[in-house]
């Protein structure tokens, strides 16, 4: 119970997060050496989570008389909390919830390590690109340095592409498991937060019929508002903590990229490369500096016993000095060496964060949930109790124990956690059939379409071929006609070879209607083989879609729209307050897992 009422504690300390975030925003400091004003707006916020936190909550509800409706929906009320706590609701939310916490770390400390990648994989194409522009190649072969010069540019940006990649992949990794584990701490607090309804209603009926200020001044219940009132105060403590060791993550990462940029110099002789690497560097210094900042102004009053003032201030000074005389490996050393220091220092101030996390917050919150459920466990006995003799007096009967068995479990709360995963297995197996009967249906258009274009070109080759027959037959009979003109020439002859002529006239006839004959099979034949191999090619087609649409099947069906968000030198204090939203949980998941096997295909 405690820990279903840290998720709500939680949520009023983002609100008030968010507005120091904006009063921040809106007086923006110039110099960074300067410190932020611990007597500032900080103060003025702890204030109101303080007295928020203390302010004790009247139950304020209409007087009315005990009846047995109002009795059996306060039993109900009771079953119904039992059999929640019988399920251990409430250990198995610490549990997944503790699995989140531990997933959203690695996932802070992967979330920047891809960002800067993104960083130096877009620096080393605009590298690339810069050489292999025509006046700088041709520069540079003058002087014989072009080869090596682009050898080197290709080779860090290739291994700028591999790195960015294995990043994303190892990012969409833990956030699916992170994700994952949200998801079932959010089931399992959803069932917390009905056991919290129930005990409220149950409060409210109970002051409607006996009292409210009678109820509030029992010594259990004023126990149990100062038990709510530190475990708010431990549990904001540790929401502000973990977002403080991202902001530090980030800090650590941007100064370590800075330091490999410096550490080039002293293999760089031109003086705007020099001081092309040293802006590049120096950027990265000074988005370390801002998020260590943001991290002291977000604890407010916390002394940090590493990375001071005095030694941020010493480490801005030493890079503004670089700037006067590049060329001088002196003052380049003295950087190098003051980050250096800085990074050792940064590294043992994450620890410490790390040692007051785990062993000092932690530990307080779970004496602080364990002391709120044990109170709570006893004001609800008693109010119990105080509703049997008050039942007595105004029903005159007694509370049966069997009116409080809770019997048997309900199967439909049991292993929702592998219906969840069934679930979303389902979908995603029916997302992918979908997407296979959408092929098919288009490859069934596709093969109807290539069929009634084949028939076409049947029908085209029959009127061409059925042409050219009757054009010759007409040739045919034009050449017999001219031939009988010729033989009235030889009038003198005629009536002597009349008869063989028209024995020849019969022969030729024949000869043509077995001409014909022939001609009509062979083209009969040539149609029969042209639609057996249109047939052939369409069989083909059908079996090379269908082994493409095999292979298909076997990769990745779903295209997530992933968006990845542009990087910024600013500090990058709400990405990890975002990653306690609860909202669209689920559907982030779903986009997450398919992003996954997006990656690995």
């Amino acid at each position: 119970m405690g820990n279903c009422l840290s998720n709500i504690f939680i949520q009023r300390g983002m609100d008030l997060i968010f507005r120091f975030l904006q009063l921040r925003q809106s007086n923006p400091t110039s110099n960074l050496s300067h410190s932020p004003n611990p007597e500032g707006p900080v103060d003025d916020i702890q204030d109101e989570i303080r007295a928020e936190g203390t302010q004790r909550v009247r139950i304020e509800v209409p007087k009315q008389e005990l009846t047995e409706t109002l009795l059996q929906e306060y039993l109900e009320l009771e079953r119904m909390a039992r059999r929640l706590e019988r399920k251990q609701v409430l250990s198995n939310w610490e549990t997944k919830n503790h699995l989140a916490d531990e997933a959203m770390r690695k996932l802070v400390h992967l979330e920047a390590r891809h960002k800067e990648l993104k960083k130096q994989t877009e620096k080393a194409r605009t590298d690339l690109e810069h050489l292999e522009q025509p006046g700088i190649r041709a520069h540079l072969r003058q002087q014989g340095i072009y080869v090596s010069r682009h050898e080197r540019a290709k080779e860090l940006s290739d291994s700028a592409i591999v790195k960015e990649e294995t990043s994303f992949k190892e990012l969409a990794t833990i956030k699916a498991e992170y994700s994952r584990a949200q998801l079932f701490a959010n089931l399992y607090r959803e069932k917390c937060e009905k056991l919290e309804k129930a005990h409220q209603k149950q409060e409210e009926i109970f002051c409607s019929v006996n009292g409210s200020a009678e109820y509030m001044d029992l010594v259990p219940v004023r126990e149990l508002e100062s038990a709510q009132d530190w475990l708010q105060r431990v549990t904001l403590a540790k929401f502000k903590w973990t977002n403080g060791r991202a902001l530090l993550i980030h800090a650590s990462i941007q100064l370590s990229y800075g330091l490999a940029s410096w550490e080039e110099l002293q293999q760089i002789n031109g003086a705007r490369s020099r001081y092309f690497t040293v802006v590049e560097a120096r950027n990265n210094f000074v988005n370390s500096i801002n998020n260590i900042q943001s991290c002291r102004v977000y604890l407010g009053r916390v002394r940090f016993p590493y990375v001071t003032e005095e030694e941020i201030q010493s480490m801005e000074l030493a890079i503004q000095n670089a700037f006067n005389d590049l060329q001088s490996n002196v003052a380049l050393k003295r950087v190098l060496t003051i980050c250096q220091g800085m990074q050792d220092k940064l590294n043992s101030l994450i620890s410490w964060f790390d040692k007051v996390i785990n062993q000092t917050i932690i530990r307080d919150l779970d004496k602080a949930n364990a002391n709120v459920e044990k109170l709570w466990t006893q004001t609800r006995e008693l109010r119990l109790e105080l509703l049997r003799k008050l039942v007595h007096e105004k029903l005159g009967r007694e509370i049966e124990p069997k009116e409080l068995d809770i019997g048997e479990e309900e199967e439909d709360d049991d292993n929702f956690e592998e219906e969840e995963v069934r679930n979303e297995e389902l979908e995603l197996s029916v997302g992918e059939v979908n997407n296979e009967e959408g092929e098919e249906e288009n490859l069934n258009g596709e093969v109807v379409d290539e069929e009634r274009g084949f028939e076409s070109e049947d029908e085209l080759r029959r009127g061409e071929d059925k042409s050219e027959n009757e054009e010759e037959s007409e040739g045919n009979q034009e050449e017999l006609v001219e031939e009988a003109e010729d033989g009235g020439i030889e009038e003198n002859f005629r009536e002597e070879d009349k008869s063989e002529n028209e024995e020849d006239r019969g022969i030729e006839e024949k000869l043509r209607e077995e001409e014909k004959s022939r001609n009509k099979e062979k083209d009969r034949g040539i149609e029969e083989g042209l639609k057996e191999e249109s047939k052939n090619e369409v069989k083909e087609e059908k079996i090379r879609e269908g082994n493409k649409r095999h292979v298909h099947r076997k990769k990745v069906i779903f295209v997530p729209n992933h968006q990845i968000a542009s990087p910024s030198t600013s500090s990058i204090t709400l990405s990890s307050q975002n990653l306690y939203e609860n909202g669209l949980r689920k559907s982030n998941l779903k986009e997450i897992i398919k992003i996954h096997f997006l990656n690995i295909k």
